[in-house]
């Protein structure tokens, strides 16, 4: 008796489990049932450290589309176990998607050398096949007097470009950064900026030496130079032109076609002329939380009227200042206030009738020593506090290599210290959940159907008597 051959439905049976049971392999074995590969959009880019002290520094870069960010470091030659995220996201205590990325990591040993990696969307990033590696600074005795480049950025339409991040160098000294905030305003401290290798701070003129200042944000960039003697403040500056501001009559480098204005601007000239004779508070804001503990009070009063200013905190600080020829004051105040809410009471007499606008504010991370703009030259401190030597510096490294791809980001379990609110991306939109298996049953069932229908008609023709 001649057995029956397979049917081709019995091999299609059996390729198909087959099929199922490599490809359920390959899912298993990749995130998202998908081979691990980060999108294009979340590579991080123009990857900068920035503000390096004895004991901090910033980490920034770019990202073609919005994504969550975070990084992961440790020390040298030690696991990457800390974790911090954009400052943003450590205000508002969420995870908040962005094209340019700002973490500030505190908490560092002087003269120690770190590691990190980025996590960009639901990837972490090294450099090449390894971590990006920095180092902090030696710790310095005396802080410097107090010096400042501050001012506002505004978008291509006009409105403050919140959320870009503006860099500033000077000759022989590392760099420094500032996130714009809502406002279109940023601040950087260039008193306590230091030398390349960390080791001092910088020794500049104050009058002319040249500063370059790069601005990134929302996929559009903005350069220009300005001189130290003319940087506070530094004229606003709007994403996508070149400026020159080093010459008594600024020039702006517009792009092919674009027609330059500035809705910001315009309204703030408006306004000053119709408040002249109105005692303003333009920072902090009513209920701001600030991300320094010597923050700055600025604001508008009649020309060369004198201003009371009053800090009232642990210790409390009074002063007197002038108001300039433009009718502006400027005052930082010079002793640490500690993290919680603080109360600033700004007054002075308009036309014989005193005035006073009061402003409540939230410190609501402790940072030594660091300056967020200059006192006015002509303020009278009635308190003098004594400073902490704990300085603002600025880098060591500036890389621009597009960094490649590693293993997928685990949430980690350490925070490098309890003063900092640390959001992590959820699980759809940051860290990689496990495989996905669906296809591996669909092939599976699949394949057992066709089995089964094999089975069925090799067994039909088995019963058939053969010729």
């Amino acid at each position: 008796m001649k057995r029956p051959e397979l049917k081709l439905p019995t091999i299609l049976g059996i390729l198909v489990v087959a099929l199922g049971m490599v490809s359920g392999l390959v899912l298993l074995r990749s995130p998202l049932g998908l081979i691990s590969k980060a999108a294009e959009e979340e590579v991080p880019r123009e990857v900068r450290v920035t503000n390096q002290t004895d004991n901090s520094l910033t980490i920034s870069w770019i990202t073609q589309e919005a994504a969550s960010g975070y990084v992961q470091y440790g020390e040298a030659e030690a696991a990457m176990d800390l974790t911090i995220s954009d400052d943003r996201d450590q205000e508002k205590g969420e995870v908040g998607k962005y094209f340019s990325h700002y973490v500030t990591v505190r908490g560092l040993k002087p003269e120690q050398g770190y590691i990190f990696k980025i996590g960009s969307g639901s990837k972490l990033f090294g450099q090449g096949e390894g971590a990006y590696e920095t180092r902090t600074g030696v710790v310095i005795g005396d802080t410097p007097t107090a010096d400042v480049a501050y001012g506002q950025v505004i978008g291509s339409g006009g409105d403050p470009a919140e959320g870009a991040i503006v860099y500033l160098n000077l000759a022989g000294g590392s760099g420094a950064s500032a996130l714009v905030k809502p406002s279109g305003a940023w601040v950087i401290s260039l008193a306590t900026m230091r030398k390349e290798d960390l080791s001092a701070y910088l020794e500049y003129d104050r009058e002319e030496e040249i500063e370059e200042l790069n601005v990134t944000g929302g996929g559009e960039t903005a350069q220009a130079k300005v001189k130290t003697g003319g940087d506070s403040p530094v004229p606003v500056i709007t994403l996508g032109g070149t400026y020159d501001f080093t010459q008594e009559t600024a020039t702006l480098t517009p792009e092919a076609g674009e027609e330059i204005s500035s809705k910001f601007s315009q309204e703030s000239l408006v306004e000053s002329e119709q408040t002249e004779a109105e005692l303003q508070v333009l920072s902090p804001k009513l209920g701001e939380q600030i991300n320094s503990a010597r923050p700055v009070i600025i604001g508008k009063a009649p020309k060369g009227s004198k201003v009371t200013i009053e800090v009232n905190s642990t210790a409390k600080v009074v002063t007197v200042i002038n108001a300039d020829s433009s009718g502006d004051f400027v005052f930082e105040v010079p002793n640490n206030l500690e993290p919680g809410k603080h109360q600033v009471t700004v007054s002075t007499i308009i036309d014989g009738v005193l005035q006073t606008v009061t402003r409540e504010f939230v410190v609501y991370a402790a940072e030594d020593g660091v300056p967020a703009f200059s006192a006015t030259p002509s303020g009278e401190l009635t308190i003098t506090p004594t400073l902490k030597p704990s300085p603002t510096a600025v880098p060591t490294v500036a890389v621009t290599s597009t960094p490649a791809p590693t293993a997928a980001a685990a949430t980690p379990t350490a925070i490098p210290t309890e003063a900092f609110k640390v959001a992590m991306p959820a699980t759809d939109e940051g860290v990689p959940v496990s495989g996905n298996q669906e296809w591996t049953w669909w092939w599976l069932v699949l394949g057992g159907v066709m089995l089964a229908g094999g089975g069925y008609l090799y067994s039909r023709n088995g019963k058939r008597p053969v010729k």
